[in-house]
């Protein structure tokens, strides 16, 4: 099961992407699961133009509120 901060969200002019998984949007910016690599599955943020705003190098990452979120490394 998805978890709801989770669910699918279109995202328009999001060509190629490795893109596994995508939470909500908040102050512009979503966080998303890359594809597995060598650290296991990473956590990074799109912009709302679906480009890569913050490189996946996070175990977690939950949503921005007021210019911070929470992440994990």
């Amino acid at each position: 099961m998805i978890p709801p901060q989770y669910l699918p969200v279109p995202i328009p002019n999001l060509v190629e992407t490795k893109l596994s998984m995508l939470a909500g949007f908040g102050e512009g910016l979503a966080a998303f699961v890359d594809s597995p690599s060598a650290d296991g599955f990473l956590r990074g943020y799109i912009d709302q133009s679906g480009r890569v705003a913050i490189t996946p190098r996070f175990r977690a990452a939950g949503e921005f509120s007021e210019g911070l979120a929470w992440v994990s490394v």
